[in-house]
């Protein structure tokens, strides 16, 4: 049992280190794209649909969900970041992944 705990762990690990690499090389695409919307519509989150791959754009789909739409979602995880993060200084990514999982990641934005 404790080999299987070992292997998961090292496989949650290595998703993460794989998910922030991707999110830091997109990072501004995403930051430009929330804080468009939350201009607009107020507090949400980046969903990126990360089973859908889009070659002519080069890039996954990807939506904005305001913090109202998202308290209709069953993930809690997600509603709690939401109703914790400062959207003046952090971004909240929901990268939507196989097996109907949503890895949820609140990023601290730099000053520019």
């Amino acid at each position: 049992m404790a080999k299987e705990n070992i292997e998961l762990t090292d496989w949650t690990s290595k998703e993460y280190e794989a998910d922030r690499t991707w999110i830091d090389e997109n990072l501004p695409v995403l930051r430009n794209a929330a804080l468009s919307e939350y201009d607009e519509i107020g507090p949400g989150a980046v969903f990126i649909d990360t089973r859908e791959y889009d070659e002519g754009k080069n890039s996954h789909p990807f939506y904005y969900l305001s913090q109202a739409n998202i308290e209709e979602l069953e993930n809690e995880e997600t509603k709690q970041v939401i109703s914790e993060y400062s959207p003046n200084q952090e971004l909240v990514i929901v990268l939507i992944k196989t097996g109907e999982r949503e890895c949820v990641y609140k990023i601290t934005m730099q000053n520019e």
